[in-house]
């Protein structure tokens, strides 16, 4: 264990729900399937009371488990995946969200260039930029949303 922050309760947990019994790969299991906020609080798997639950799936066995935001944060490989899903449930388009929807081959690489170069513009685009930059959006979202 080696990724400061996380108690061992947390550690414990996912590991006894991957495949592998390494910490360092049984991380690799594992993907954000969704992001919630709401009202009523429950508990991470590391024990804290939590409002922001991120449910986190594995790839192998589909457990799935229902992580605090403070301890997805903690994760390097979860870090850049936290980013793209706070972005998507607030709907804001963020570096992050594009990088994922590339890598899930929402987008091409044109669209990837395109969206990259003018998602934090807005006073410099023509009009038809614009109406690019927004279809290029929606995908995105859209794409994100029907694949979790």
């Amino acid at each position: 264990m080696s990724d400061k922050g996380l108690n061992k309760r947390f550690y414990d947990v996912l590991v006894k729900n991957s495949e592998n019994k390494n910490w360092k790969k049984s991380i690799n299991e594992w993907n954000i399937k969704n992001i919630i906020e709401g009202e009523y609080t429950t508990k991470c798997i590391c024990g804290h009371i939590i409002i922001q639950r991120c449910v986190i799936v594995n790839k192998i066995n589909n457990n799935e488990l229902v992580v605090g935001n403070c301890c997805i944060k903690k994760i390097p490989s979860f870090k850049k995946d936290f980013k793209a899903y706070k972005g998507l449930k607030d709907n804001k388009l963020n570096q992050s969200l594009i990088n994922l929807a590339f890598e899930k081959e929402i987008i091409d690489d044109w669209e990837y260039n395109f969206i990259t170069e003018t998602f934090r513009k807005n006073k410099m685009l023509s009009k038809k930029q614009i109406y690019y930059r927004d279809k290029i959006k929606e995908k995105i979202f859209g794409g994100l949303i029907t694949n979790e």
